[in-house]
C-alpha cells in the first residue's frame, strides 16, 4: 500500500475539521483519556490511518495546547481542553457525570 501524504493546505484543513469534530462532539467532557482514544477520532475524521499523518496532527495540537498531557497512575493521558481550564475544574466535572 502507497504511503499517504497530504500537503500544508490539506494538513491545515485536516486539522481544522479535527478541531471543529472534537468541539461537535464535546470531547473536553470525556475528560482524561488516551492517546489511542485521541488517535481512533482522528483516523475517523480524515479517513486514513496512516501512522504519521495522525501522529503529527496530534503533536500539533499538543504544541498549541489544545490537548494537554496529564500523567494518572504512571500513565500519560491527555485531555482536550482548547480553553485551558484548569484541571482541578475538569476533575470535578467528571466526578459529578454518572455512569450509569
Amino acid at each position: 500500500m502507497k504511503p499517504i501524504h497530504f500537503t500544508r493546505k490539506e494538513k491545515r484543513d485536516n486539522m481544522k475539521v479535527v478541531k471543529l469534530y472534537f468541539d461537535m462532539r464535546r470531547t473536553f467532557d470525556s475528560g482524561f483519556q488516551p492517546y489511542y482514544f485521541f488517535r481512533r477520532r482522528i483516523e475517523f475524521i480524515i479517513g486514513t490511518q496512516c501512522k504519521k499523518i495522525v501522529r503529527s496532527i496530534f503533536n500539533h495540537f499538543r504544541n498549541l495546547e489544545i490537548i494537554q498531557k496529564v500523567v494518572i497512575f504512571n500513565r500519560c493521558h491527555y485531555v482536550y481542553n482548547p480553553l485551558n481550564i484548569s484541571h482541578d475544574i475538569v476533575l470535578k466535572k467528571m466526578r459529578r457525570i454518572s455512569f450509569k
